[in-house]
């Protein structure tokens, strides 16, 4: 094709005439045609080609047309091409399958003096960040060859909402960014007119979620009689907050022992008796995250223990409320005669078959679970291969609409308190909750998702509860809850 300036350009087409086969010829693509600017003088060529019914057996690249070039690998796939010179290239690629069909595609190359080159846009390397980090500071580049740039411009062409500072220059400035993927455009012109951009992205991730601290409740312990007080020294660390509390608590054992300093790291437990006691150490972070560990001390008595079994703790039984569906507990185990456990097993012996993952051999992480309670249990073994083990239960169980029927505020970090769902639409509502007896245990408005089943800063005992939201728009909503420790 030739216009009335005298220029002209082509392009070609080939027709190939095969005879009739089950065989399913290749496809093949040499590509885009390329237009490249001096001094550069190499090139690779990327095709792509495919068989639908068989492999590809061969390639072959050929020059059709343009002045002299280096074809460093015309076998290959990608083709490299060395000496190039100013001027117009052909070439083709030739593509054959195991049954001996052939097809071929063509890509014209056009190495161009340097004074036709355009200005060259560099928008920098992309960037991540994470809220509340929300701005960033991009930086670009921009060059012609043979001439000066005249204009600049950033825009967002893909993301949320930013604010844009210094949008004509090469700092970008970008404020005000919401969680999601950005791509910013830097568009350069130079004195000819001609024109060339680049493309930045910036992700910004969301708030991490609150991670929990993390607990230790120091070794296992055995002592004997007649000493019957144990010093226990825990620690709790918060990588992304603060610890602000921590307590201690007995879970289980053969007396009451006396606590001495329980909202401390270390604490003191006497008056202890022969017999296997667990303590709970639990801390809260900034942010009202708990996290917990637990510690076994074995009291022996003065005459002596004998061969004794391990003391197997699995953990306390969790409450998951819909649509929370994994959970992670940590079990414990102590050799009452102070060797050592070579052997902690954990295994699901009730309820639907759920997959589940061990770590550090105590730490049990259970997913997918749907509503229904399991069973798991931990078996520890000495080294005089005496067994013993505990279980631990998790119960999953529906939330129900906006108000919850159930909740369980018993110190594992799961449905600590009693949440409403779309809370906002009862701001204009005093709430009140009574025991069965008609005693009031919780008076307050507007609610704010924070009751932990305490009453006068005590825990309240498992069992229903009774409440009414009485609204200023004439909505009287009444129903009942539980409690599940």
């Amino acid at each position: 094709v030739t216009d009335n300036q005298g220029a002209s350009d082509f392009n070609d087409i080939i027709v190939r005439v095969v005879s009739s086969t089950n065989n399913l010829p290749p496809v093949v693509d040499a590509g885009l045609d390329i237009r490249i600017f001096l001094p550069q003088n190499t090139l690779t060529i990327n095709a792509n080609a495919s068989d639908g019914d068989g492999t590809i057996s061969a390639y072959q690249w050929s020059k059709l047309g343009g002045p002299a070039a280096t074809l460093v690998n015309p076998t290959e796939q990608n083709l490299s091409l060395t000496n190039l010179v100013e001027g117009e290239y052909t070439f083709q690629i030739a593509v054959t399958d195991n049954n001996g069909a052939t097809v071929f595609d063509i890509v014209r190359v056009a190495l161009l003096p340097s004074t036709f080159a355009p200005p060259v846009a560099n928008a920098g390397s992309d960037q991540e960040i994470t809220l509340p980090v929300n701005q960033v500071n991009i930086t670009g580049t921009a060059t012609s060859p043979n001439g000066s740039i005249v204009s600049t411009i950033w825009t967002k062409t893909l993301g949320p909402t930013a604010t844009l500072t210094g949008a004509t220059s090469l700092s970008l400035q970008v404020t005000n960014m919401l969680a999601g993927t950005y791509v910013f455009t830097l568009k350069v012109t130079d004195n000819s007119g001609n024109e060339a951009s680049d493309n930045i992205q910036v992700v910004v991730k969301p708030v991490p979620p609150n991670q929990a601290p993390v607990v230790d409740a120091g070794d296992n312990t055995n002592i004997a009689l007649p000493t019957t007080q144990v010093t226990i020294t825990g620690a709790a660390i918060d990588s992304d907050g603060s610890v602000v509390s921590q307590k201690w608590t007995q879970l289980a054992g053969p007396s009451n022992a006396t606590l001495q300093n329980e909202t401390t790291l270390t604490l003191t437990a006497s008056n202890l008796i022969a017999g296997a006691y667990t303590f709970k150490l639990e801390a809260l972070d900034n942010l009202g995250a708990i996290g917990f560990n637990y510690v076994i001390i074995f009291v022996a008595p003065e005459s002596g223990t004998g061969n004794l079994p391990p003391i197997v703790f699995a953990g306390e039984d969790v409450v998951l409320i819909q649509p929370d569906n994994e959970v992670t507990i940590t079990g414990t185990a102590l050799d009452p005669e102070g060797t050592s456990i070579t052997g902690l097993v954990w295994e699901q012996v009730q309820g639907e078959s759920v997959p589940f993952t061990v770590s550090n051999r105590t730490v049990l992480h259970v997913t997918d679970l749907i509503g229904g309670s399991y069973t798991f249990r931990l078996t520890a073994t000495d080294d005089d291969q005496l067994t013993a083990n505990d279980e631990v239960q998790i119960s999953v169980i529906e939330q129900s609409e906006e108000i919850p029927k159930f909740f369980s505020p018993n110190g594992d970090g799961y449905g600590e308190t009693w949440v409403v769902r779309n809370i906002d639409s009862y701001q204009v509502c005093g709430l009140v909750v009574f025991a069965r007896s008609g005693q009031t245990v919780l008076e307050t408005r507007p609610y704010q998702n924070n009751w932990d089943g305490t009453f006068n800063g005590k825990p309240l005992n498992d069992g229903d509860y009774y409440y009414i939201f009485n609204c200023d728009d004439g909505r009287i909503i009444k129903g009942a809850l539980r409690i599940i420790r």
